[in-house]
């Protein structure tokens, strides 16, 4: 990778570990603005406590799910396996993708497990996170967002 491209990656990296983790000016915010300008659906986020196993969906009906999750070190497994559970419990869930967002790796028997409860309930699960590899999926997706993530 060139050295500029990692420098670029590894400064994103650092901006966003400075974010608030929540709120439509912290992390989820980035999350639901980066969906809509990857998809041209409008999100909304959810309000602090129980949230049903999502941090914000789609305005429409059914469409899109999403969690963030804004860490420094590893993601805690209890953390976010209990969310698609969450969701099926509360919503028609139907066509659903449910998307994890997070600023650090997903472990691989956690990806497993996390697709397969999605799978069980005919939920896409898609995992944007920042494996260190040439472009992190997360910072990818960012990148697709182009002008309205930059804001």
């Amino acid at each position: 990778m060139p050295s500029t491209l990692e420098t670029h990656i590894e400064n994103l990296s650092t901006a966003l570990s400075e974010l608030k983790a929540t709120g439509d000016d912290g992390f989820e915010g980035l999350i639901a603005v980066t969906l809509n300008a990857i998809t041209g659906i409008p999100f909304r986020l959810a309000n602090s406590g129980y949230q049903r196993g999502v941090d914000g969906k789609s305005a429409f009906e059914g469409a899109v799910a999403f969690e963030g999750k804004l860490y420094t070190n590893d993601l805690p497994r209890k953390d976010v396996l209990s969310k698609i559970p969450d969701l099926v419990r509360h919503n028609d869930h139907a066509d659903l993708v449910w998307v994890l967002g997070a600023t650090c790796t997903v472990p691989s028997q956690l990806a497993d497990d996390l697709r397969a409860d999605g799978a069980k309930e005919g939920i896409g699960v898609l995992i944007l996170d920042w494996v260190p590899s040439d472009f992190p999926r997360l910072a990818v997706a960012l990148a697709m967002g182009g002008g309205k993530v930059e804001d």
